[in-house]
C-alpha cells in the first residue's frame, strides 16, 4: 500500500509568535490573494502541493512522494514522511511539525487480466474516514 496524498493544517493558535496570513505569503512570489465575504486568504503550489493561508490558519494539501520524489507511485518509509514534513516547513518557513494530519489518502497497485475500470464495481466506495486527524509529531 503506498501513502498517495495528505492534507496538513497548522492551525494560527499553534502559532501565536507571528501572523501565518502576513508571513507566509511573502515567502512566494506566484501566490493569489483571494476576499470572499469578507474572508482574506492566499493561495499558490509549491511544486505539486497545493496551499492555502487564512486568518484560521496554513492548509497545505498533495503528494508527499510526487514533492519529495517526483513521482506518486514510490512508497515512503517513515523517515522519507517526516524528511518531506521538513523539507517543507523549511519552504514555507514555520514548523508543520505541530500540525494537523486531517486527510491520509493511500493506493494499492493493482495487476489487471482486464481495463481496471471493469473492476471498480468489485472494490467498493466508503463514505467513512478511517481516522480521525492526528498531530504529526
Amino acid at each position: 500500500m503506498l501513502l498517495d496524498s495528505v492534507n496538513i493544517f497548522l492551525p494560527q493558535d499553534f502559532v501565536p509568535d507571528y501572523s501565518l496570513i502576513e508571513v507566509i505569503p511573502s515567502n512566494f512570489n506566484n501566490c493569489s490573494f483571494h476576499a470572499k465575504n469578507g474572508i482574506t486568504s492566499y493561495s499558490g503550489y509549491l511544486d505539486n502541493m497545493y496551499w492555502a493561508v487564512r486568518k484560521s490558519g496554513l492548509f497545505i494539501s498533495g503528494s508527499l512522494s510526487k514533492y519529495l520524489i517526483g513521482n506518486n507511485y514510490t512508497n515512503l518509509c517513515q523517515e522519507m514522511c517526516l524528511y518531506a514534513i521538513e523539507s517543507l516547513s523549511h519552504r514555507f518557513g514555520v514548523s508543520l511539525m505541530m500540525a494537523k494530519l486531517t486527510q491520509v489518502d493511500f493506493g494499492l497497485s493493482f495487476e489487471c487480466d482486464y481495463e481496471p475500470i471493469r473492476y471498480f464495481k468489485y472494490l467498493g466506495t466508503s463514505t467513512e474516514k478511517a481516522v480521525p486527524s492526528m498531530a504529526l509529531h
